[in-house]
């Protein structure tokens, strides 16, 4: 998200500078096919392992993009196209959209821990579906997507369009992209709009308001 939860409480947060370029940069459609994405901070390992898992079986397995790497930045900085990711225990967010990210040194930041910040499904038997759903709509900011505004696009255009530059409307509850909205009793995906919208952006397939079937 580019901005903070509703549902997040915060205090004495470090100094990790939120959002910076919130206009709309796609990457181009060579560099969705090989996005490298790099850990900043150390441990974590199993927790990095869901978000991965989960990234490539919801954007690699069934959207435009192959997120690629998941190793530590000092081993990828090589890279042409790269996200780089940080884990604090602030709101997760990115500091802009697409390919605004490239090389940007905490691009993304994930939260592992849900301390200073906290959320009451972010601990005992949700905490990992909870982390992979905030990593899956951090990387959905990473692809391009925009947050989800539930209800009217004239009512979402100061906050979510016209600063953001982006012209998709996002208004389904279900949507990874709906923050407001997250279970974290089941497992997180993308919906079918989620991927209609990530296929019109670098493939130019029309964007439909409502889907039948898993042909786009």
């Amino acid at each position: 998200m580019l901005f903070l939860f509703p549902f997040l409480v915060f205090s004495a947060l470090p100094a990790l500078s939120q959002a910076e370029d919130l206009r709309f940069h796609p990457w181009s459609r060579d560099e969705a096919q090989a996005l490298h994405v790099c850990w900043l901070s150390q441990g974590y390992e199993e927790e990095k392992s869901w978000v991965e898992a989960a990234v490539i079986a919801q954007y690699n397995e069934r959207s435009p993009f192959q997120f690629i790497g998941f190793r530590p930045c000092d081993e990828a900085l090589d890279a042409p196209n790269l996200i780089q990711i940080t884990i604090a225990d602030v709101p997760p967010h990115t500091k802009g959209f697409g390919a605004a990210l490239n090389h940007k040194r905490h691009g993304m930041v994930l939260n592992f821990e849900f301390k200073t910040v906290s959320h009451p499904k972010c601990h005992g038997p949700w905490r990992r579906v909870c982390l992979v759903t905030y990593g899956l709509h951090e990387f959905g900011h990473a692809a391009g997507l925009p947050d989800a505004c539930i209800g009217p696009r004239d009512q979402c255009e100061e906050t979510s369009y016209t600063i953001y530059q982006n012209p998709y409307h996002i208004s389904e509850p279900e949507s990874i992209m709906n923050s407001g909205g997250f279970d974290f009793e089941r497992e997180p995906e993308l919906t079918k709009l989620d991927l209609q919208i990530l296929f019109d952006i670098y493939y130019g397939a029309p964007v439909r308001p409502a889907y039948e079937g898993e042909d786009f």
